[in-house]
C-alpha cells in the first residue's frame, strides 16, 4: 500500500513544524510514505521551513496561491490523480495537529481489513495550550459545543462502522473514491459562503456514491487549540459558521413543507435561549453557549425566510 499524508497550511510556520515534527516520529510499519504538503498563499518563511525537512522526510511541497482551504485540498488531489494511480491511500490532516506513533499504521491496517469501499475518521482529541487550562477552557472543550467547535471526534468506543462524517484534522479515503469528486470552492474558510464542512460536504459526496464510513479509535490525532480560539468573539464568529454548515445537513434536506415548522420551532427556542442569555449575563461560563445558540438559530430563521417559504 502506498500513502499520501496530505497536509494544508497557510501562514502557521510553527504549527506546521510540530505537524510534521509528530508525524516524522511516528510508525510508518512497512507501508510506502510520502507527505504532501499544500502551501497556500506561501511566503518565506513557510517555504524555508519545508525547505529544511526536504532531506529529513519524503516530503512533496505543493503551492496554491489562491487562497482557500478548498482550492488547496484540491491542489494536493490534482497532483495525486496526476502522478500516482488510484489504489493511493490518502490521509489527511490539519497543521494544527500533532499524531500519535501509530497514527498512520493503524489507519491503514484498518483500511486492509475493510477494504475499498470504506472512508474513514480517526479519533481527534482536543488539547488545551498550557497558558489556557482554566475552569472555563475546561468547560468549553469538555461541553457540548465541543464538535462543531473543536473537531472532537469520537462516534464510538472502539474500530467499528459509523453513521458520523469524520471531522477535518483526521480522515482518510482511497483516491479511486473520489476519482470525480472535489472539494467546493463555494464553501469552507476563504470561500464565498463562509462556513466549516468543506470536507464534510466532500466525504458526504463520497458517501453518495456507495462509501461507508468507518470509525478508527486507533489512529488518533491531538488537535491544538490555539489561546484565541477560547476567546468570546471567536465562539460566536464559529457560532455562525457552524449554522451555515449545518442549514446544509438540517434545512435544506428537509422537505420544504417543514420549513414552516422548524421556523416556528427555532423562533421558540431563540426565544427562550434570549431570556437564559440575560439571566446568566454575569456568568460567561453560562452564558456563552445560549449566545452560540442564538446565532445559530438567527441565521437558520433568516436563511428559511430567504427562501421564498417563510412560514
Amino acid at each position: 500500500m502506498h500513502i499520501a499524508v496530505c497536509i494544508c497550511t497557510r501562514h502557521r510556520v510553527e504549527s506546521l513544524i510540530r505537524t510534521l515534527e509528530s508525524i516524522n516520529a511516528c510508525d510508518r510499519g512497512s507501508f510506502s510514505v510520502e507527505i504532501l504538503v499544500v502551501a497556500n498563499e506561501a511566503d518565506g518563511e513557510t517555504k524555508a521551513a519545508l525547505g529544511r525537512y526536504l532531506s529529513q522526510l519524503p516530503l512533496i511541497v505543493i503551492e496554491e496561491p489562491v487562497a482557500g482551504i478548498s482550492r488547496a485540498r484540491n491542489a494536493a488531489l490534482n497532483f495525486l490523480r496526476q502522478n500516482r494511480d488510484n489504489s493511493v491511500f490518502v490521509m489527511s490532516v490539519d497543521d494544527d495537529v500533532t499524531v500519535h506513533s501509530r497514527w498512520l499504521s493503524k489507519m491503514a491496517e484498518t483500511s486492509l481489513r475493510y477494504g475499498d469501499r470504506y472512508i474513514f475518521g480517526g479519533r481527534i482529541i482536543p488539547v488545551l495550550p498550557e497558558e489556557c487550562r482554566t475552569a472555563f477552557a475546561r468547560h468549553l472543550v469538555g461541553g457540548k459545543f465541543k464538535s462543531p467547535m473543536y473537531a472532537d471526534y469520537q462516534p464510538e468506543s472502539e474500530t467499528a462502522e459509523t453513521q458520523e462524517i469524520p471531522f477535518g484534522p483526521n480522515y482518510a479515503f482511497s483516491l479511486s473514491s473520489a476519482a470525480e469528486i472535489n472539494y467546493s470552492t463555494e464553501i469552507g474558510c476563504g470561500a464565498e459562503i463562509s462556513s466549516l464542512g468543506e470536507e464534510t460536504k466532500f466525504l458526504q459526496d463520497i458517501t453518495k456514491t456507495g462509501y461507508k464510513i468507518v470509525y478508527c479509535h486507533e489512529a488518533v490525532v491531538n488537535h491544538h487549540i490555539r489561546p484565541e480560539q477560547l476567546s468570546e468573539e471567536w465562539l460566536l464568529k464559529r457560532a455562525e459558521m457552524w449554522a451555515v454548515t449545518e442549514l446544509d445537513r438540517r434545512v435544506y434536506f428537509q422537505s420544504r413543507e417543514r420549513y414552516p415548522e422548524l421556523k416556528r420551532e427555532y423562533k421558540k427556542r431563540l426565544f427562550l435561549h434570549g431570556i437564559a442569555e440575560k439571566i446568566f449575563f454575569w456568568s460567561l461560563r453560562l452564558r456563552i453557549g445560549h449566545s452560540i445558540r442564538i446565532r445559530y438559530y438567527r441565521i437558520v430563521i433568516q436563511a428559511i425566510e430567504n427562501s421564498g417559504n417563510p412560514g
